[in-house]
């Protein structure tokens, strides 16, 4: 509460966010739904508290709070903020591919194949090299869309149509890494 600076962006400070938020927890008629919703907030305020992210991530926090609780809210979002929410799912699902050890084996045998084809001075593109680029995108690819449709179709209702799209344009099928 005690960081009041107006962030441009949200077009709120980080205390008006958690008003707003609280006097929508209040507001709720669900006793159930209010008592996870509380939950839910106690838990993102022990995680800003421990986390100390900047102004940015403690209201992305806050408005996070209703995801997968109230389900009234998450259905309604705009293709913005879908394409936003898409873009750092795609973000995190890359790192967690960058953690994943049969990723990192073929990434690893990528970067022999360059490498040798480097110390020979060979500079056109082997086909062993293309298939392992085009394999590494593939899986971090179906990894994304089968995320993305797990998380906004599955758990929270949205088109799934509209999902697919939108990640379809963020991560097209033909990209390389």
């Amino acid at each position: 509460m005690a960081h009041n600076v107006n962030m441009g962006h949200f077009g709120e400070s980080i205390k008006g966010t958690l008003c707003i938020l609280w006097n929508y927890i209040r507001a709720v008629l669900d006793l159930d739904t209010r008592h996870q919703l509380k939950e839910s907030m106690a838990a993102k305020l022990i995680e800003i508290h421990a986390e100390s992210p900047c102004s940015t991530g403690m209201i992305e926090r806050i408005i996070d709070i209703p995801t997968a609780i109230d389900w009234s809210i998450t259905q309604k979002m705009s293709v913005q903020h879908l394409r936003d929410e898409l873009q750092r799912m795609a973000g995190a699902v890359n790192e967690s591919c960058d953690a994943d050890p049969d990723i990192n084996f073929l990434v690893d045998q990528a970067t022999a194949i360059k490498f040798s084809a480097e110390e020979v001075k060979d500079k056109g593109p082997t086909e062993a090299l293309t298939m392992l680029e085009k394999e590494i995108t593939t899986l971090k690819r179906n990894r994304f869309l089968h995320t993305a449709q797990i998380e906004l179709f599955t758990l929270r209702g949205i088109d799934s149509k509209l999902v697919k799209t939108v990640a379809e344009s963020i991560f097209p099928e033909h990209v390389s890494i």
